[in-house]
């Protein structure tokens, strides 16, 4: 439902109360928005009126938190190029595989 009703870049500006881990003000708080009052009072009209408020407050902060996968981001997301090359290459394995056989067919010989 709120990604009916916010775009990803407004989103990614919010958060469930507006405050960083060190309880500093950094996005907009979603509790005191408009938006929140109107899909608790959507959810008391649905099947799902006896949702919890609390239940309904941590899916909304999983959400949020997770805006930055929407509209296929999850698959841009940075990803670590430090490791080093494997040492083991597929033509390495192959040979091994090969060498293997031959050995397992000498010894069944």
């Amino acid at each position: 439902m709120l990604k009916s009703l916010l775009t990803r870049e407004l989103a990614m500006q919010m958060s469930f109360t507006g405050l960083n881990s060190k309880r500093q003000k950094t996005k907009i708080a979603f509790k005191t928005h408009g938006a929140y009052t109107m899909i608790l009072r959507a959810l008391s009209l649905t099947s799902h009126c006896h949702s919890g408020q609390f239940v309904v407050d941590h899916t909304i902060m999983n959400i949020l938190r997770n805006a930055g996968d929407w509209n296929g981001h999850r698959g841009k997301r940075h990803v670590d190029t430090d490791y080093p090359t494997p040492v083991c290459s597929g033509s390495f394995l192959a040979e091994a595989g090969d060498l293997l056989q031959k050995s397992m067919n000498l010894l069944n010989e």
